[in-house]
């Protein structure tokens, strides 16, 4: 055994559990001899602020989600959308229906535009 794989094998069991443990005692110990961790009325002040604001995030964050779910469940019960064309629609125009879309290739007048399959599609002039 040479001189690096020796000290391969001390680094190995220093840097090992031996020291991970003697980390944490240590600082077991320190924090037992402070009476716990020491804060001041600035940073006690601050603490409860932020806990504060936290709680008031939360309780927000649950009524926009409490809304999504509502907006998603209107959206979900609507299952035959459409767009109706009276005048004209010309080339380059967007049809935009739920999460799909298509752009208009050619003017068409008094049509409609339906979801049909995953595509939004012209069906019919009237």
């Amino acid at each position: 055994m040479n001189f690096s794989e020796i000290l391969t094998k001390i680094d190995d069991w220093v840097w090992g559990k031996p020291l991970i443990i003697l980390i944490l005692l240590v600082g077991l110990v320190l924090t037992l001899r402070a009476k716990g961790v020491q804060l001041n009325n600035e940073q006690l002040e601050y603490l409860k602020s932020v806990i504060l604001l936290d709680t008031n995030k939360k309780k927000e964050l649950e009524s926009d989600q409490k809304k999504i779910e509502e907006i998603q469940e209107k959206l979900s019960s609507q299952n035959h959308a459409y767009v109706e064309v009276r005048g004209h629609v010309f080339p380059g125009t967007k049809i935009i229906i739920g999460e799909l879309s298509m752009v208009v290739q050619s003017s068409n007048a008094a049509c409609r535009f339906e979801k049909v399959r995953g595509n939004v599609k012209c069906i019919s002039s009237y």
